[in-house]
């Protein structure tokens, strides 16, 4: 992560607070002047004029500024432990920046301390609630832990504060595709280039996500092509073109492309969108979803309906939630994803025999979707049904055994349903040789000592 991701004051906006003093008190003049080498991108200049302000007025609360820079020119010249330091330190005298908290979460991340990253950004979004940044970084936290489901609230959260950001629709794109699969994904993704035409990200996530769906291959080279047609400076644009070039000369279907996760730069906050009527914004998205279903698109109906259900939750309208669902099992019938999101719908209700038929049709018309597999097996565990319940989770292991998530379900099922004391220790040391850098791998670690077997 090179790009200047952290928030702070602008520098010109600081000089002119500077200017505004009476430039005598001590450590006033070398801040003005770190500013000014910051202008010229002298960092090390800078460093060490923003060390001799500091140095200047130990213990003053105006450090804490001077501290905030200096983790901001430590980040840029590649000292994450210094940045930090200097961050916390800035934290200690002020403790009410936001700022600074969400620039301590993200160095945090970057060197792999997920819990304190954590902490960090959720108390940034607490103090400035209508600010979506802390939101999104908590999000890539979690999709980066394979937690789809918190990273799912977190940019529905981000979302509805600014319903036109193409990087925060993109970013749910990447986490619908983990969860409900690729319609999911396409439909996100699709609202993101209605909002802007030329944004990077969801191009290219839109060409590797059509490159994965058969018949597709077209669409992947159009979008790979408008992608690669918007500059030279682009991150992924070699493998766009390695794309086009694999397409055009391979035989359908024979490869899958990686989806980038998209680090859109922080954007202006939007006028505030104008409040429609939900029961009026329903009918309007059920009307383009039985045109798409009559075309013959019946994942992009159901992913429309689904989407209109979400906003229906979040806007604490469950009738019209149920509405949307029903509208997508009713018109896409063969869906997956909708009988999917049916069950989940009704398992949340605490319906789990109705939930459970829902997650058995899905899992008929789509054998190897895990995510489905898995809400089966934690349904089916629930009600009783644990015979289901292990095959599914055996099933979902067997779908796609690079996925930490049915082992872990798998190991959790031995452990604390069926008190099976022997292949949970087995299911759990499995889990921390495959995957010893997931956040999981801990709690394996507790629950074989807890069960008498060290690791």
């Amino acid at each position: 992560m090179k790009r200047a991701i952290f928030t702070l004051m602008g520098t010109a906006a600081l000089l002119l607070l500077v200017s505004a003093g009476c430039g005598d008190r001590p450590g006033e003049r070398e801040l003005a002047n770190a500013m000014r080498q910051l202008e010229r991108g002298q960092l090390v200049r800078a460093k060490d004029l923003l060390e001799k302000s500091v140095n200047k007025r130990p213990g003053s609360d105006e450090n804490a500024l001077a501290y905030a820079y200096l983790g901001w020119v430590e980040w840029k010249l590649e000292d994450k432990e210094s940045a930090l330091q200097a961050f916390e330190n800035s934290l200690r005298i002020n403790p009410d920046r936001w700022e600074t908290l969400y620039n301590i979460g993200v160095l945090q991340f970057s060197l792999g301390n997920y819990s304190r990253a954590e902490e960090r950004l959720r108390m940034a979004h607490e103090l400035a609630p209508a600010e979506t940044r802390p939101l999104e970084y908590l999000a890539r936290l979690y999709m980066d832990n394979r937690n789809w489901d918190d990273a799912w609230t977190m940019l529905q959260k981000a979302l509805s504060q600014r319903p036109k950001s193409p990087g925060i629709l993109t970013s749910l794109a990447l986490v619908e595709l983990e969860r409900d699969g690729p319609a999911a994904a396409l439909s996100y993704l699709m609202q993101a280039l209605e909002i802007s035409p030329e944004y990077p990200p969801a191009l290219y996530n839109l060409a590797a996500l059509y490159e994965r769906i058969p018949g597709r291959k077209d669409e992947a080279v159009s979008f790979y092509q408008q992608y690669i047609g918007l500059g030279r400076d682009l991150p992924k644009r070699e493998q766009a073109r390695s794309a086009v070039e694999r397409l055009r000369r391979a035989p359908p279907d024979n490869d899958e492309t990686v989806i980038a996760r998209p680090e859109p730069p922080p954007e202006p906050q939007p006028e505030p969108a104008e409040r429609v009527d939900p029961s009026v914004r329903m009918d309007e998205i059920i009307e383009r979803a039985r045109r798409h279903a009559d075309a013959g698109e019946m994942e992009l109906a159901a992913g429309l309906c689904i989407r209109a259900a979400t906003e229906a939750r979040l806007q604490g309208r469950p009738d019209l939630e149920r509405r949307g669902l029903n509208t997508a099992v009713e018109i896409a019938p063969d869906s997956a994803r909708a009988h999917f999101a049916m069950g989940r719908y009704l398992a949340a209700r605490n319906r789990h025999e109705e939930a459970l038929q829902s997650f058995r049709r899905a899992v008929d018309i789509d054998g190897s979707w895990v995510p489905a597999l898995l809400a089966q097996g934690r349904v089916s565990a629930h009600v009783g049904q644990y015979d289901e319940a292990r095959v599914a989770f055996s099933r979902a292991l067997e779908a796609d055994p690079s996925n930490p998530d049915p082992l872990w379900e798998l190991a959790r099922f031995f452990d604390e349903t069926l008190n099976m004391t022997n292949r949970a220790i087995t299911s759990y040391r499995e889990f921390m040789e495959k995957f010893p850098d997931d956040t999981r791998a801990d709690q394996a670690l507790d629950r074989l000592r807890a069960l008498g077997n060290d690791a």
